[in-house]
């Protein structure tokens, strides 16, 4: 019988992750506490992964094969990936977790001997907490506080029973918890089962330059919404825990109606990242439910969204917006044609002015 254990690192302040270009410039990886976070991997049956985690790992691990310590422990062990947009086969040693991934895991747990081990607190951790899946939290936190940046579970609340805690040598302090609820019960696996929309283009600008399609509130009314949509209003607040908050106007052929969005920010790391959540509002910016918006079945009342510029040759960008949390493929379509058509003219917005 195996056990979920999720470890990470953080500031005293509560930060996984700080603003590039030193996400992790706080990180102590040292003397004793060195030794526990890597006694964690090395006793350990395999490692559970969601998609963002797996991407990263996998990027980089391999080509640090033979360092005698953390790779060579790390590239041969068994991986378990849930994602509803990675594909089989994948690479470094790993299994992709389709359909039920809540009884998968379930199974997982009763067939493997030692510790399943999972790696930060973003969604896929929260996701694990909210359908009592996890044994243990392992918090190793670190001596610095840093202000802005990602918090665990993305602001999500956890009730957590402390088990343990220790002090080392290098400042760091380790807490152990076993989560005790999340202020809600968990949902079935049929309920949770979400989709993600992913949408890519390529823009006429280098990151630096459409950074301001995020940040400026006359670039933003240019894009936002959908083809022979308008965007009267582009209030922005662009900052971590700051919002935007965004109209869209319908042509009058479709009645003329407008949709308004809050944009709150978790993460922002110029001029490569932005983080944020949205929700559907009313015209003073408080949230509303979906469905008085006019909103399908199927988007969540709140929307993560992760977007990427990534330089290009030639001075161009590579954009990724990527939503999550659609529970059925009506919304997530309806949702995927509608930012597709959003980018569409963004780039349109590049080509017309480079």
């Amino acid at each position: 019988m195996s056990k979920i254990v999720i470890t990470c690192a953080m500031t005293v302040d509560g930060l996984i992750e700080s603003p590039a270009p030193r996400p992790y410039g706080w990180l102590v990886l040292e003397g004793q506490s060195e030794q526990a976070q890597f006694d964690v991997f090395r006793d350990a049956a395999g490692m559970l992964l969601g998609r963002k985690n797996y991407e990263g790992f996998a990027s980089y691990w391999p080509t640090a094969a033979g360092d005698g310590r953390w790779a060579d422990r790390l590239n041969p062990m068994r991986k378990w990936v849930a994602s509803t947009t990675l594909r089989e086969p994948l690479e470094w040693n790993a299994t992709l977790l389709e359909g039920d991934v809540v009884e998968q895991i379930r199974q997982l747990k009763s067939d493997l001997d030692g510790d399943l081990v999972s790696s930060g607190l973003g969604r896929f951790a929260h996701f694990l907490v909210e359908h009592d899946l996890v044994d243990e939290l392992l918090l190793f936190v670190n001596p610095s506080i840093q202000g802005a940046g990602d918090r665990p579970f993305h602001g999500a609340s956890v009730d957590l029973e402390l088990l343990e805690a220790r002090s080392f040598d290098s400042g760091v302090a380790l807490l152990r918890y076993r989560p005790s609820g999340t202020g809600k019960p968990p949902m079935t696996s049929e309920a949770s089962a979400t989709s993600e929309v992913v949408v890519v283009r390529e823009l006429d600008a280098p990151p630096e330059v459409a950074w301001r399609a995020w940040t400026d509130p006359e670039q933003v009314r240019q894009w936002w919404g959908p083809i022979g949509f308008v965007c009267p209003r582009a209030d922005v607040d662009f900052r971590v825990g700051g919002t935007t908050l965004v109209t869209m106007q319908a042509p009058a052929e479709y009645g003329g109606f407008s949709v308004h969005n809050r944009w709150t920010y978790t993460a922002v790391a110029e001029p490569n990242r932005i983080e944020f959540v949205s929700t559907f509002s009313d015209a003073d910016g408080n949230p509303i439910d979906p469905a008085a918006a006019g909103i399908p079945a199927g988007v969540p009342a709140e929307v993560p969204h992760v977007v990427t510029l990534e330089p290009l040759p030639g001075g161009r960008t590579k954009i990724t917006v990527t939503e999550f949390g659609y529970t059925n493929d009506e919304a997530r379509e309806q949702s995927q044609q509608g930012q597709e058509q959003c980018l569409d003219k963004m780039q349109a917005l590049y080509a017309a002015t480079t």
